[in-house]
């Protein structure tokens, strides 16, 4: 019954539309590419508290959720291939219910993050674009007239969020500028400050994937070596303070975490070996690890 209505509507269309222009029946969309989100979050529960520089980030991802990120400020094209993901997704899901017996349930749109590093003109121009309640400035709610809740999509301008520690690791998602800023915070953390080692495990991640990055510019390259060089000064004012044990624990935590990425086994020799050096010998280490991903005998 329902595939008769559908021909005779199309039929009745087809027919009323001729006089306005050319009419094509059962027109073929192109497959396309396989479509990727950058990233995907299946949230779960946690019972212990969390530290400081994850609590905004756990209110904003508070449910899984879909996540693109823009390395400048995101244009309408792009906008509208994240929203292909988000509606190719739940078309995916939605085939997936229909295996189920009884009636099919709907499946929503899952929520969508766009993370944008500069404010998209574009975006606020075409969109109603509202700040978030109860969060701060920089993080927006999407919608488009009336269908506002049903496109379920959350956008947060990095370049806009507050200086604080809960912005911190989003503001590392922005702009050489921005991600500066933040590289400076994370070095003045003090040793005895309860986020100081997760941050500096963070920091020497991070500083590994800059130093490898092959599609920055030459500009934002040189941008991001003189902001290294900027944090090197301040470990190295960090020494000339006395405060080398910090620096050394540090580094300590952030060979282990690279060890660990890249698969070199860490022995009980190895532990031993890293606990007694000192902070040259740290460095040393740390630069033939990225150098050679071995770590020597011992």
């Amino acid at each position: 019954m329902h595939r008769e209505h559908d021909e005779r509507a199309k039929l009745i269309a087809e027919q009323a539309l001729d006089r306005l222009g050319e009419v094509q029946r059962e027109l073929e969309i192109p497959a396309t590419d396989a479509l990727r989100f950058d990233l995907s979050l299946k949230r779960r529960l946690l019972a212990d508290p969390l530290p400081t520089y994850l609590t905004l980030l756990a209110l904003l991802f508070d449910c899984d959720c879909m996540i693109e990120v823009f390395s400048s400020a995101v244009s309408l094209a792009d906008f509208w291939d994240s929203q292909l993901k988000q509606l190719a997704w739940r078309r995916q899901q939605q085939q997936k219910m229909k295996a189920g017996p009884g009636p099919t349930p709907i499946v929503s749109p899952s929520r969508l993050w766009i993370i944008s590093a500069g404010r998209p003109e574009g975006l606020l121009g075409e969109y109603q674009v509202q700040q978030r309640a109860g969060f701060p400035s920089g993080v927006y709610e999407v919608s488009q007239g009336h269908v506002g809740h049903g496109m379920n999509i959350g956008l947060v301008v990095v370049s806009e969020l507050p200086l604080c520690r809960e912005t911190l690791l989003l503001r590392l998602m922005g702009s050489v500028a921005v991600c500066r800023q933040a590289l400076r915070e994370m070095g003045s953390v003090p040793d005895a400050d309860p986020d100081a080692g997760m941050l500096r495990r963070l920091r020497g991640f991070l500083r590994h994937t800059l130093s490898r990055a092959t599609k920055d510019s030459d500009e934002e390259k040189e941008d991001m070596t003189a902001s290294w060089a900027e944090f090197e000064r301040y470990e190295q004012s960090l020494v000339d303070k006395g405060l080398e044990k910090g620096l050394e624990k540090g580094l300590r935590e952030a060979i282990t975490d690279l060890c660990e990425a890249w698969g070199v086994p860490v022995s009980a020799g190895h532990r031993e070996q890293l606990e007694g050096m000192d902070l040259d010998g740290l460095r040393a280490l740390k630069e033939q690890l990225k150098r050679t991903r071995t770590w020597s005998a011992v």
